[in-house]
Formats: structure tokens, C-alpha cells, sequence
């Protein structure tokens, strides 16, 4: 089965997203070489996007393509999965039927995905993914010879201490197992998550404020978020916590907190719960505003009662299944 035979993922383009385009783009030496790095600027965002839909860790600014150096003297569109290795985001216009690899991302790549435009240059189809499995690619890839992009998955394999998902299906995380002390990977202790240099300025700003089991039967664990450009790729800290109330009854306090030199949470950042039909719960939902440094949900369940958690800041989405 190729790409054309599978269903599409549309990812829509935000202003911030074009604004960093453009902004790559006037520093290029011609309007042709600008117009080709604005495009390539765009298709690794819209790729960043959708890997955070899963909860898979991307860093634009790590890649070749995000320095003017880079730039200047390739043609690449590289996206570090950091610990992983590196995505071609190869970008097409709307009538083209195949992608050109640049000479200079032939052969150290995890794959190739083809990223084409509409005419109005505001969302992206991913028409597929072409995993490099030989020493050498193509100059060349068919739109018919690419892989559907769920495939993309099994080559990210190693990433799943990141990631929510494993070969394409959710890893629902069971809070009843986190009392017995297993947690899903990606989710850490308190005590794992301070002694990451990156996050602990922003706890010891406010150490009042941090999940701290101050009973023996609760259980709390942090997972960091990426919600990329807008947070300089800072991410925001999640924290859930479970404490059970009796035999069948839960607890569940659900954090948001910045990170890193960040004081205040993102304007307009978005924390839902919603129900097994994926619809938000209409007392459980917070926007932030301009002077918020912590969001938190506080909501009681049945044990096996599922839910899902989303967090969401213009186009990037971050959403996990749970069940009490």
C-alpha cells in the first residue's frame, strides 16, 4: 500500500509559523534561494507539529536548517529527533509527483517525508514516508513509491521513552498501576526531574509549589511537554497526581508549570480533560492568561474510568489517554 492509497494527514500552518519562514527567508541572498528556505523553514514546522500530536520530541533548532550558516550552504530540511537521529521534510508544490532529495541528505537520514502545500501555502498533507533502509537513496522518490507517514513510527522505535505512542497505537497510562509504583515511560519523579539541569531554575523559583507525595498513598510523576517555537523550545512540565480516596474512588490533580528561564506559562495555552468520546468536560478546561506561572485541574473518578488529557497552543496538540 502507498501513501495515495491511505488517508492523508492535513497539518494546518499558524501565523508563527510563517513568521519564522519569512524570517529565515529575508536573510537569503536571493529572492529564489529565499522563497526555497521559506518552504523548507515551513515543511520541518509542519513535521515538528505533527510528531508533538504523539508526544514524539522534535528540536528544530538542533538541525542544519535552522542556522543561517546551514542555510546558506544547504538545501536540506533536517528535523532532529534528538537521541534518534534526523528527518528529511522533503517540500512540494501542489501538482508535483515526486520529492528531490538534496545531495547532502542522502545518506545519514532516518527517512524522507513529503510534504505538500496547498495553492494558499496554509496547511500541509504528508503524503507519506520513505524509511532509508539502504547506504544510499534515491536523487529521487515517486509520490506512489512512499510508505503511508504511520510507518514513520517503527523507525522512531528507540523514541518511545518520549513518546505516548508505540508502532502507531496509544499507550493509555493506568493510574492505578502508578500507586503500584509503574508508570509509563516518559513520566518521571520528582526527584528524576530536578536533577535535569534544564528544569531546575524554574522549580527553585517557587519550590512551594512543587508535587510533593505528602501522603504515603499519593503518587505523582512529571512528564515535559514540547509546544516548540513559541516557548523557544523550552518545554512546559505536566504533572499529574493520584490519590486514592477509597475502594473504588480517585483523586487526580492535574499541573502545568513553565520551565527552564520561562516565569509565566504561554498566553492562550490551552488544558482540557476530556471524556471517552473526546469531548472536553465542561467544568475541567483552563486558558491561561498573560500572568499565569501554574494551571491545575483537580476532579474525582472511578477506578477503570477512562479520560484524556490535552493541552494545545495554536496548531501544536498534546493529548494522552489515562485511565483511573
Amino acid at each position: 500500500m502507498n501513501s495515495i492509497e491511505s488517508p492523508l494527514v492535513t497539518i494546518p500552518l499558524s501565523a508563527a509559523d510563517h513568521e519564522v519562514a519569512m524570517e529565515f527567508a529575508k536573510q537569503q541572498p536571493s529572492p529564489q534561494r529565499g522563497k526555497h528556505i521559506y518552504l523548507n523553514t515551513l515543511a520541518i514546522q509542519a513535521v515538528h507539529h505533527y510528531l508533538n500530536w504523539f508526544g514524539i520530541n522534535s528540536n528544530p533548532t538542533q538541525s542544519d536548517a535552522w542556522s543561517l550558516p546551514g542555510q546558506l550552504l544547504s538545501s536540506t530540511a533536517d528535523l532532529v529527533i534528538p537521541n534518534i537521529g534526523t528527518l528529511e521534510c522533503c517540500p512540494i508544490l501542489p501538482n508535483q509527483d515526486r520529492i528531490t532529495l538534496p545531495m547532502d541528505a542522502l545518506n545519514d537520514r532516518l527517512g524522507y517525508i513529503a510534504v505538500q502545500f496547498n495553492e494558499q501555502i496554509d496547511r500541509v498533507e504528508l503524503k507519506g514516508f520513505f524509511p532509508l533502509r539502504t547506504e544510499i537513496a534515491p536523487p529521487e522518490i515517486r509520490l506512489t513509491d512512499l510508505q503511508p507517514i504511520e510507518t514513520l513510527f517503527e523507525s522512531l522505535e528507540p523514541a518511545t521513552i518520549l513518546s505516548p505512542i508505540q508502532r502507531g497505537a496509544a499507550i493509555v497510562n493506568n493510574l492505578s498501576q502508578w500507586l503500584q509504583n509503574l508508570a509509563e515511560p516518559g513520566w518521571q519523579t520528582l526527584e528524576e526531574l530536578i536533577t535535569q539541569g534544564d528544569f531546575t531554575l524554574a522549580f527553585a523559583r517557587s519550590p512551594a509549589t512543587i508535587d510533593r507525595e505528602d501522603t504515603t498513598l499519593t503518587v505523582s510523576r512529571f512528564h515535559a511537554v514540547d509546544l516548540g517555537l513559541r516557548l523557544n523550545y523550552q518545554p512546559l512540565i505536566l504533572s499529574v497526581s493520584v490519590t486514592p480516596l477509597n475502594d473504588r474512588e480517585r483523586e487526580v490533580i492535574v499541573k502545568v508549570r513553565p520551565s527552564g528561564t520561562q516565569i509565566y506559562l504561554p498566553e492562550s495555552l490551552r488544558l482540557a480533560i476530556l471524556d471517552e468520546t473526546e469531548t472536553p468536560i465542561a467544568n475541567l478546561q483552563e486558558i491561561a492568561q498573560d500572568d499565569y506561572s501554574l494551571m491545575q485541574l483537580t476532579f474525582t473518578g472511578e477506578v477503570s474510568e477512562a479520560f484524556q488529557l490535552r493541552l494545545n497552543l495554536e496548531s501544536e496538540v498534546f493529548q494522552l489517554p489515562f485511565v483511573i
